[in-house]
């Protein structure tokens, strides 16, 4: 099992194998899946959210990464959508770590243990991000003593990955809605708020991290 916070792909160089090929293709449809189920959840149809995320739950295991597409696709999906605003948010401005504490301050179970873990590994990452010494103190706090190598979704049990895909989608949705330029009003019932991280706009044109 790789301990690599994310999944970043099979291709090493060269042509994918057949094998690589097999594991993009059913990680990106577990992704496709979940992104639906978060989109359901967003129009209140919690019936459809709950039959995708149980569609996502049943991608048959990956043997190439040894993982479980679902939960990873999950994971991924938090993981990316966080880094994305840090990689966005202006120089100086501390409020994406207010957002991540709100977030966790509403959370419990399997949407606490998903935050901690996510804080230890941007907490590991910080140079990469460009998280600076105060964010990565207040990561520090977050993490409730979190192991970032020990990655959540390979603690699902069969019989969980259903309901902790749902779950992840709703932390997913409540991440989206929670992060955004300060005094944005929420999205309306039905939408999701998902910037283009290309848009100066959402920032004000504020200068990027390194």
């Amino acid at each position: 099992m790789s301990t690599s916070s994310f999944w970043s792909g099979p291709v090493r160089g060269g042509a994918p194998s057949a094998a690589q090929s097999a594991s993009s293709a059913g990680l990106t449809a577990a992704g496709n899946l979940f992104d639906k189920a978060v989109g359901a959840l967003a129009q209140g149809d919690e019936d459809k959210a709950r039959r995708l995320a149980a569609q996502a739950a049943d991608r048959p295991f990956d043997d190439h990464e040894g993982i479980w597409p679902g939960p990873w696709a999950a994971h991924f999906a938090l993981f990316q959508l966080v880094t994305n605003e840090i990689e966005e948010w202006p120089e100086g401005d501390h409020t994406w770590i207010d957002a991540l504490e709100d977030l966790a301050a509403g959370a419990s179970g399997r949407q606490l243990r998903e935050l901690r873990h996510l804080a230890a590994v941007l907490r590991q990452d910080a140079r990469l991000l460009g998280v600076d010494e105060h964010e990565a103190r207040q990561l520090g706090r977050l993490t409730g003593g979190a192991d970032p190598a020990e990655q959540p979704a390979d603690e699902v049990s069969e019989v969980e990955r259903a309901d902790y895909v749902l779950e992840l989608a709703r932390l997913v949705l409540a991440a989206e809605n929670r992060f955004g330029s300060p005094g944005e009003p929420m999205p309306a019932p039905g939408e999701r708020r998902r910037p283009d991280p290309g848009d100066a706009s959402v920032r004000g044109g504020s200068p990027r991290r390194a």
